[in-house]
């Protein structure tokens, strides 16, 4: 089972309710299998269909376990392109859609397969 921490999913949230109508993205942070921070790469690109981030802008030395992004459209079932993405960054993908609450967040893994996970403190 994946962990992470509450403000992480804190923070997504009050992301993804900033950033309506749009996409909002990140990457993941893991430490010791646990889910425990945001990065943001610059020149991310987003707006109310998508989010992506330019490839050769990530920082030397930045690795991530995943990416977490936005629905805006209440419906938090990844996309063609979202699986062509997990299937290339990383192992854990979160997407949370519209209302932006603890049950909108699910978690898949880089093929689309659900992911069971726990917050933690």
């Amino acid at each position: 089972m994946i962990k992470i921490k509450r403000n992480v999913i804190e923070r997504i949230k009050e992301f993804s309710f900033n950033a309506y109508p749009n996409e909002f993205g990140a990457m993941l942070s893991c430490t010791n299998e646990i889910i425990d921070d945001l990065i943001f790469y610059p020149l991310s690109n987003n707006n109310e269909n998508s989010f992506s981030i330019n490839e050769w802008q990530i920082p030397i030395g930045i690795s991530s376990c995943g990416s977490v992004h936005s629905h805006p459209s209440g419906s938090n079932s990844p996309s063609t392109a979202d699986l062509n993405f997990f299937s290339k960054r990383g192992k854990i993908h979160i997407i949370i859609c519209y209302p932006f609450e603890n049950e909108n967040v699910i978690l898949y893994d880089k093929n689309g397969t659900v992911l069971e996970f726990e917050i933690v403190e």
